[in-house]
């Protein structure tokens, strides 16, 4: 767990490690999504929170991986791109498990 506190800005994270402990094949997954979005993103940060839909509050909660890129709107959509097709999408059927990537754009301070 020490190494997502080092790779990902975490929000919540007692409802996180609630997440992982019902779904523990995606803690391990959470590292590798992170070393696969250096190879498209670089070093953005990422983003771990938890997405409640109030239109859905049967489906549960949502764990949702945020890449928070610095990119152009084009740029970000080619490396997203590139992340989904090259790897993530190979994986993502691997996971029985409410997981989301996606990423937002942020402003330099």
């Amino acid at each position: 767990m020490s190494e997502l506190g080092r790779d990902y800005q975490m929000t919540d994270e007692d409802e996180i490690f609630a997440f992982l402990e019902r779904y523990p094949a995606v803690a391990p997954l959470l590292l590798d999504i992170r070393s696969n979005i250096r190879q498209s993103f670089g070093d953005d940060q990422v983003r771990l929170e938890m997405f409640h839909d109030p239109e859905w509050p049967e489906d549960g909660p949502k764990l949702v991986v945020s890449i928070q890129t610095h990119d152009s709107s084009r740029e970000a959509l080619e490396h997203f791109h590139r992340f989904n097709q090259e790897w993530w999408l190979k994986k993502r059927s691997d996971v029985d498990a409410p997981l989301l990537v996606t990423f937002e754009h942020v402003r330099r301070v």
